[in-house]
């Protein structure tokens, strides 16, 4: 059964998917001219797409996006995201050095941090107990733009996770076939009822864009949405209007 994650005014894991855009601004100027339209978007959760970042290394840089999206957003909750080119991102970091970032997100005005799973063990440790420390939710993630992994496969991912001890657990795959994407849809239904922790999944492109919205079967807690396409960071994210008008249709009766 699982346990929601509380966290400002929402708890991840109960009632409707919470719907998240993702803020992938280059500089501070670029996101003086776009928190407007988000905050007009009124999205559920923001995440903070870090490895966009122009400067991400300079921390004064950090500190002033993320002390200007807590300002625009006072009593939204803020994912902070450091996704490697590994894993889908825009930076190539060696180890020591992601683990530093992570470390230093969580002190931060923001409310959880996503730590890459596949990272070296000593750093999810590391990383997972200073998140921690700061009272911070850990939001284990992986993702895999190439493949759909076999369930078994994504078990285990979810395992790993769990030993972690991350409160979130997600995943990100990618489809080639309709099989792919109903795979991932059942074993989102299946890890739901066991685990006790909220979990996230997607099937990315354009294949998989029905599991943005399709949270009511696969218990997904949180959907990522767009501004618009150009905005989007991932592949098969819904601007955020069509996505809530599409929630409202499917989620309207339950």
């Amino acid at each position: 059964m699982t346990e929601a994650v509380y966290t400002r005014n929402i708890a991840v894991g109960s009632g409707p998917a919470k719907v998240a855009i993702p803020i992938t601004v280059v500089t501070p100027d670029e996101l003086t001219k776009l928190l407007p339209t988000i905050q007009e978007a009124n999205p559920d959760i923001v995440e903070w797409r870090v490895d966009f970042l122009e400067k991400w290394q300079d921390d004064a840089t950090l500190v002033e996006i993320s002390s200007s999206i807590r300002q625009a957003f006072p009593e939204t909750p803020i994912i902070a995201t450091y996704r490697t080119k590994e894993e889908g991102g825009e930076q190539t970091i060696r180890p020591a050095d992601y683990e530093r970032i992570l470390k230093r997100l969580a002190e931060l005005p923001v409310d959880m941090v996503d730590v890459e799973i596949n990272r070296e063990a000593c750093i999810v440790e590391e990383a997972v107990k200073a998140i921690h420390q700061l009272d911070k939710i850990v939001i284990a993630s992986f993702h895999d733009f190439n493949n759909t992994p076999s369930t078994e496969q994504l078990e285990n991912t979810f395992n790993k996770m769990q030993s972690a001890k991350a409160d979130v657990l997600k995943v990100a795959v990618m489809p080639h076939t309709t099989e792919d994407v109903l795979q991932l849809m059942s074993f989102s239904q299946q890890a739901a009822r066991k685990s006790p922790e909220p979990i996230v999944t997607m099937a990315m492109g354009q294949l998989g864009s029905v599991t943005r919205v399709a949270n009511h079967i696969t218990h997904s807690a949180i959907t990522f949405a767009c501004l618009t396409k150009e905005q989007a960071s991932a592949p098969g994210q819904i601007e955020i209007n069509n996505l809530r008008s599409i929630q409202h249709t499917l989620e309207g009766d339950s």
